[in-house]
């Protein structure tokens, strides 16, 4: 029996050691489903869920050279150790506490070294992830060229219709009268000259 408890104290200070962020949740009773949908959601998200008895946490902890306030340690405790973004795994435990209350409770962490009580672990789980500040950024830098864009075209609405009605009420120029083919040159009649008349006038 103390072999063993050697080997699973020694086997969580290696998950301590090897993460780079845990946090420390508390857990009610929950059905085996329940803990089985929770593990594989902090599984795809780059993290372990393990429950470890207080004793064996508190040496193991201890021995990886951290030291958790006894106040996380309360009821039935379970720890996650994150292996990937801190911030993605701890969202994930923040949705599944949201989703399932009074089960599931981030008591406190260690995030990249520091220690974070639980409030902050559950602000640090709501804040927006890398790529929705992407998304919010470029919403940001393309608003103003839409709405640019929006006003622009409004102009042009406004203005079409006035243009085409200037167009309408314009003037319509008259085209010169051709002159009548049997029109009598006025400087042929005053000089008296008389029109040629046929051959047979000759």
């Amino acid at each position: 029996m103390r072999q063993e408890k050697q080997l699973l104290l020694d086997e969580i200070r290696g998950k301590m050691e090897a993460s780079s962020s845990m946090i420390l949740t508390r857990y009610g009773k929950w059905s085996a489903v329940k803990s089985h949908q929770f593990r594989r959601g902090v599984r795809a998200k780059g993290a372990e869920f393990e429950v470890v008895r207080k004793r064996i946490l508190l040496k193991a902890a201890h021995a990886a050279g951290v030291t958790l306030p006894e106040a996380w340690l309360d009821g039935h405790i379970g720890v996650i150790f994150i292996s990937g973004d801190p911030l993605i795994a701890a969202k994930e435990i923040d949705r599944f506490s949201q989703e399932n209350e009074s089960v599931l409770q981030m008591v406190g962490g260690r995030i990249d070294g520091e220690l974070i009580n639980g409030t902050d672990v559950t602000i640090l789980a709501r804040l927006p992830s890398l790529n929705e500040l992407r998304a919010q950024l470029i919403g940001l830098l393309q608003a103003p060229m839409a709405n640019l864009l929006a006003v622009m075209e409004a102009k042009v609405e406004s203005e079409a219709p006035a243009a085409v009605q200037a167009d309408a009420g314009a003037p319509v120029a008259e085209e010169p009268k051709a002159a009548h083919a049997d029109t009598v040159d006025s400087s042929s009649v005053a000089e008296g000259v008389e029109p040629s008349g046929t051959d047979s006038e000759k």
